[in-house]
């Protein structure tokens, strides 16, 4: 389990962790989740040195991403929603991302990023719920392992304005 959400998940596990309009995720399920998309990064080669950019508003899986980052020791460059494909691709290319993850709103402008060639290098995109084509979010997070974490590094946030 992570640490971070140990204390919770153990005290309240059927409580409410996180809502959005599409549900809401308690505290039990949100460390199953994170474990999850920490053990799926890391299957990848996501981990410590590897960024993550992220395109979407205030979502549940936001928030699981920001966890598996701080439980994985990857960076994740959250991407201002506003911002045009040209400047989605500058980032990109600029923090060296592994993946990008784009809400289902943005995927538009996020597909037209990686079709950039400032992303070449990215290795997996996926979408929160349907869009563009790309791969969606959930499939790759129930890919992962429910296994408990082998090691956990902090990572955290980069941001760009």
């Amino acid at each position: 389990m992570p640490i971070l959400l140990d204390g919770p998940a153990h005290a309240h596990p059927d409580r409410a962790a996180l809502a959005d309009e599409t549900g809401v995720t308690t505290w039990e399920e949100l460390a199953t989740r994170v474990t999850r998309l920490c053990n799926a990064f890391a299957d990848r080669g996501i981990g410590p040195g590897r960024t993550v950019v992220v395109m979407m508003g205030n979502r549940r899986e936001f928030f699981e991403v920001l966890l598996a980052a701080a439980h994985g020791g990857f960076t994740v460059v959250p991407v201002n929603w506003h911002w045009v494909a040209d400047e989605v691709a500058y980032v990109i290319e600029d923090s060296g991302a592994s993946a990008v993850i784009a809400g289902s709103r943005f995927a538009a402008v996020a597909a037209e990023a990686l079709a950039d060639r400032r992303a070449a290098d990215v290795d997996l995109a996926l979408v929160t719920g349907d869009g563009a084509g790309l791969p969606p979010y959930e499939d790759f997070l129930l890919g992962g392992s429910s296994d408990p974490l082998e090691r956990q590094l902090l990572g955290g946030p980069m941001f760009y304005t």
